[in-house]
């Protein structure tokens, strides 16, 4: 049975997959500088939801820092997407205008079917680090919010299933609750003993990198890679390098290919789990 599934990289860690119903995982259009984020409040940009994704069925939101979120309810005021997220996700989404009828709380190990797709959620862990906070969401909040506004409190991963298909959008840095999947999203910067025990766990047949890209460079300029964690060596801080994480790949499990797309582009996921782009 044919699979037809379509597949775009919306850049950082956003993912639409399309069905028939559209699907999208922490959709983040507006990208702000580095100096919006830390010395002005943070506003969406109404034209790119508008021009890049009209339509939605489902948002998913691993969780509920800025870069995940920020131009989610937008796109729900506007579509009528159903959201799913945790405690603090559903707060500033109808603290931001979304109807408290578009929002599902979720927690940790359940499965529901979000149109033609079954979703289950996994615990993520999400490491430390500057400017991005966690704990309760403020009370009464108002518009525009800052970047420490948008606070994590739980962080997921998504498998998602058809009957045919699983695909799983790992968003952690720790490996043990990973599931079987064929298609994997996954992060680019960790250890080669790290991708090792990752994927002995999940066997992908194909393997997808987000979350790598500068997330402050705008969607109209070209992709570049974002820095990764800090290391001791110099410099201290370096850009995602695609070569050395395909090395690690190659080396962790060789029958699992690497794929990178060019952001934006639509590709098709054919039934023998090959992807190619679309005219």
């Amino acid at each position: 049975m044919e699979v037809n599934i379509r597949l775009r990289w919306l850049g950082n860690a956003g993912l639409q997959i399309e069905r028939s119903d559209i699907l999208v995982v922490d959709p983040f259009l507006t990208r702000p500088s580095m100096k919006k984020l830390f010395f002005s409040t943070l506003e969406t940009n109404i034209a790119l939801q508008e021009t890049i994704l009209p339509e939605c069925d489902t948002i998913l939101i691993t969780h509920a820092h800025y870069d995940h979120l920020l131009d989610a309810p937008i796109i729900a005021q506007k579509t009528g997407a159903r959201v799913y997220g945790d405690a603090n996700t559903c707060q500033l989404m109808e603290m931001l205008g979304v109807n408290p009828s578009q929002l599902r709380e979720i927690g940790y190990g359940e499965t529901f079917n979000a149109g033609n797709f079954r979703v289950t959620t996994i615990e993520g862990h999400h490491p430390w680090l500057p400017g991005f906070t966690r704990g309760k969401v403020k009370e009464n909040l108002s518009e525009p919010l800052c970047v420490r506004d948008y606070r994590m409190d739980k962080n997921f991963s998504f498998l998602i299933e058809t009957d045919e298909l699983r695909m799983l959008v790992w968003s952690s840095t720790r490996t043990n609750k990973a599931v079987p999947a064929d298609v994997l999203f996954m992060r680019a910067v960790s250890s080669e003993r790290w991708y090792r025990e990752f994927l002995k766990r999940v066997q992908p047949k194909i393997a997808i990198p987000t979350h790598w890209d500068n997330l402050m460079r705008p969607l109209g300029e070209s992709t570049q890679p974002f820095y990764g964690p800090p290391k001791f060596a110099w410099p201290p801080l370096q850009r995602v390098n695609l070569d050395e994480l395909e090395n690690k790949m190659r080396s962790a499990l060789p029958g699992c290919r690497l794929f990178i797309p060019e952001r934006l582009r639509v590709y098709d996921l054919q039934p023998d789990i090959t992807i190619s782009a679309r005219d």
